[in-house]
């Protein structure tokens, strides 16, 4: 017999006690399985596999397996049909409660909001569902603690904006709960992000227009943190250049010594062309010179030679 399948039982314990079970370690793979499938099936086997956790935190004291458990759900829920099975199966309860009991968690905060965000996108089931158990005031605390992760703000965006889509009630609650103050603090910190602009308008189209009395606070606080990080940019690029100005300084003698090396090897080399020069023409001018005096010479000679054959023709016709 297997011992795995077997039920131990403990010395002392009453008849009809409840007995010990040992129960198989759940491991990642588990976890990760289902998005292999990509089946309604599958949407209830990872629902079950986030209870199981749950329900004995003492075998599974960690994260990591709830963090690829949301990751999963938040991957099938892209898929209609999905979303449907998932909503079946628990997927809206089990996922805030993991949010709620793990808020310190960076990645079960981001693909939490994620899976809302899918779940959410044109199902008013489960924008009801996901906001009866408490999707309103879990998104804006995520999107609160990490203000300045930018996938989590656009998840978180997101899913305001799916759970308000057509849900004049949800939208009014996430006015009430600050939902626009958060998503503008969003577009405060990545203005420059387009995909971030642009599910932040999306948000807040939808969202009603009320005056808080905390956004001017906000924004420069916001404003604030920038000089800080622009300050903090700018003395390190001011250190990294004085750094450099140091390493320059300690060479400026071997470069001034190879400068005047390059200089007197160019006047020497300037010299030498300029001496050739000089003796070229020279030798251009005595060329000339000679030439002209063979030019002379030769004109001088042809009028001797004119003059004697003229004397000739005269002696002979005397």
């Amino acid at each position: 017999t297997n011992k795995m399948a077997q039920t131990p039982k403990k010395k002392g314990l009453a008849a009809g006690a409840e007995a010990v079970t040992f129960r198989r370690q759940l491991t990642p793979d588990d976890f990760y399985a289902p998005l292999q499938s990509n089946s309604p099936l599958a949407c209830g086997e990872i629902i079950l596999l986030i209870d199981e956790v749950l329900q004995y935190p003492d075998l599974y004291p960690g994260s990591s397996l709830l963090q690829q458990a949301l990751y999963t759900v938040f991957v099938l829920a892209i898929e209609d049909r999905n979303r449907v099975a998932l909503s079946a199966a628990g997927a809206c309860q089990s996922l805030l409660k993991v949010m709620h009991l793990f808020p310190h968690k960076k990645k079960i905060q981001l693909f939490g909001c994620g899976a809302v965000a899918n779940l959410a996108y044109i199902n008013s089931k489960n924008q009801d569902l996901l906001v009866e158990h408490g999707a309103v005031n879990q998104v804006i605390t995520s999107m609160k603690l990490y203000p300045k992760t930018k996938e989590l703000q656009i998840h978180g965006c997101t899913a305001i904006r799916n759970l308000c889509l057509d849900h004049p009630f949800n939208a009014s609650l996430f006015g009430e709960y600050g939902g626009r103050l958060v998503v503008n603090v969003c577009f405060l910190h990545f203005a420059e992000d387009p995909a971030i602009t642009h599910w932040a308008h999306e948000a807040l189209k939808l969202l009603p227009e009320r005056y808080n009395p905390l956004m001017p606070y906000v924004v420069n606080e916001v404003i604030e943190t920038k000089i800080e990080i622009n300050s903090s940019a700018n003395q390190e690029s001011n250190q990294q250049n004085e750094e450099e100005g140091q390493t320059t300084k300690l060479t400026n003698e071997e470069i001034e010594e190879e400068l005047r090396i390059a200089s007197l090897e160019e006047l020497r080399i300037a010299e030498e062309e300029e001496e050739r020069g000089d003796r070229k023409d020279d030798y251009d001018h005595d060329d000339e010179d000679g030439r002209g005096m063979n030019e002379v010479f030769l004109q001088e000679e042809k009028e001797d030679d004119n003059l004697s054959i003229t004397s000739s023709r005269r002696s002979i016709d005397l």
